[in-house]
């Protein structure tokens, strides 16, 4: 269950992520938020693992020096082969020499585990989206070509790299990279889905933000609102990738807690007299962050009548919540100025 810090102080940090396995104390996010702070968070989206035959004969391939290096640029990657891993009774072990490039720390976190110590695993400080990853790669081989090996298969005559990706996956990575004479092996290890409770628990989320107190089980128990709630709260909702954000912004929409999308075709006049019920999150002021630019500049093309108002500079913790923390403040330092426009942040490099 979500857990906050001082109901009804302070903004809200509701992170659409897989709730953590870890105790709060070691949750980065939870970590580098200020104590005023509250956080919480809901998975979007369930995970699938296909073609996990496809992966193992991959692996046999990569123990036998058929590519000379490997790409993962999500947990989620890692994940995949961390269950191939597990339901091989002996996994054959990559080269001590092909390395294995990852983008952001988290993921370089998750795979060291999986790896011997002595592989090199890269690019997790120097990238923080495919693109910095794909220009990284291309730099390192420019520096240090693959050695030639008799093991190898004979007719590679550039650097071959096997990317595991999810079904989603865009393909500015592998582009650049054939661009600057790297091949990329592309075979999706997974792929994702909207959580069938993701509704139902963001609703849930919502409320405890807004104040009320959700019973335990999946019926919603006896709620008091919190007096704070007379107050508008900012609750910023972080966003970690294009298909969780498409899913998120439409639940959230579903539930009140956005407008509905702009309709091209006038509503007719309404008979009745009676006004709308009030949304029950009227006294929340829903504001979006976004893990990195590619996952902002999703929102920004396919909902254009909301913004995104923190970027992080890297897929990290304290980067998303640094923004958070920097944009809160630029409102924070505005009150009371009327209703100032805020200056639209200029696009960035994916």
């Amino acid at each position: 269950m979500p857990t906050q810090r001082q109901r009804g102080t302070g903004s809200h940090l509701l992170l659409l992520r897989t709730p953590p396995d870890c105790p709060p104390d070691h949750d980065p996010y939870r970590t580098a938020l200020p104590r005023s702070w509250s956080s919480a968070s809901v998975q979007v989206l369930d995970t699938a693992f296909p073609h996990p035959h496809l992966l193992q004969q991959e692996l046999d391939n990569l123990h036998h020096n058929h590519y000379d290096a490997v790409v993962l640029t999500s947990a989620r990657s890692v994940d995949a082969y961390r269950q191939q891993l597990a339901h091989d009774p002996a996994p054959p072990s990559p080269p001590s020499t092909i390395p294995f490039f990852v983008v952001g720390q988290a993921t370089h976190d998750a795979l060291a585990p999986l790896v011997p110590p002595s592989t090199p695993i890269l690019g997790a400080r120097e990238s923080g989206t495919g693109e910095a990853l794909a220009h990284f790669i291309l730099d390192h081989f420019a520096r240090s070509p693959p050695p030639s090996s008799s093991s190898a298969p004979p007719l590679r005559t550039r650097p071959t790299l096997l990317y595991l990706t999810g079904d989603k996956n865009r393909d500015t990575l592998p582009r650049l990279l054939a661009d600057g004479g790297i091949a990329a092996h592309e075979l999706q290890v997974y792929a994702t889905a909207r959580a069938p409770t993701f509704e139902g628990q963001l609703e849930r989320a919502l409320r405890r933000a807004a104040g009320e107190r959700v019973g335990n089980d999946e019926r919603e128990g006896e709620k008091e609102l919190d007096a704070a709630t007379t107050a508008t709260r900012d609750v910023w909702v972080a966003l970690f990738s294009p298909s969780s954000a498409r899913e998120a912004l439409s639940a959230l929409r579903s539930l009140g807690a956005l407008p509905p999308l702009p309709s091209s075709t006038p509503s007719p006049p309404s008979s009745s007299p009676s006004s709308p019920d009030p949304s029950p999150f009227a006294h929340l002021r829903i504001r979006l962050a976004a893990i990195g630019p590619v996952t902002a500049r999703f929102v920004a093309e396919h909902a254009p009548d909301v913004r995104v108002e923190a970027v992080a500079s890297r897929p990290e913790a304290a980067a998303l919540v640094g923004a958070v923390l920097e944009a809160a403040g630029r409102t924070q330092e505005g009150a009371g100025a009327g209703d100032e426009e805020r200056e639209e942040e200029k696009p960035r490099a994916e």
